[in-house]
């Protein structure tokens, strides 16, 4: 089996303490640092971009986005909102928040995978 040569490398300036707590998680998984910072970057190149954490912060961006455009369009035209109306519009936000979070990551998902292949 032939080994890749590695000829690049990474460097990067760290306190003590984070040097003592890279040392203690390498000691933990039997690799010395230099492997385990590898692997931990590799990994972190490989990981899915569009995490749990992710959807959640763009759902909530894209509810109060269709709330606050909601209420200029309303506001531009001279109406007023009353307050049913106004927890009809959060309630109608918050119900379609996670589906348009998904849609418009699968969007760029689709992009970026599309751009790689030019």
């Amino acid at each position: 089996m032939r080994l890749t040569r590695l000829s690049r490398s990474v460097t990067a300036k760290i306190t003590e303490q984070e040097f003592a707590d890279i040392e203690q998680l390498a000691a933990r998984s039997n690799r010395n640092i230099s492997e385990w910072v590898r692997e931990c970057l590799l990994r972190e190149i490989q990981r899915p971009r569009s995490s749990a954490e992710h959807e959640a912060m763009l759902a909530e961006v894209l509810a109060l986005r269709a709330i606050m455009l909601n209420l200029a369009f309303r506001s531009n035209a001279g109406e007023k909102l009353t307050q049913q109306e106004m927890r009809e519009l959060i309630q109608r936000s918050d119900q379609d928040k996670t589906t348009k979070a998904r849609k418009r990551l699968s969007e760029v998902t689709s992009r970026e995978i599309g751009d790689q292949d030019e």
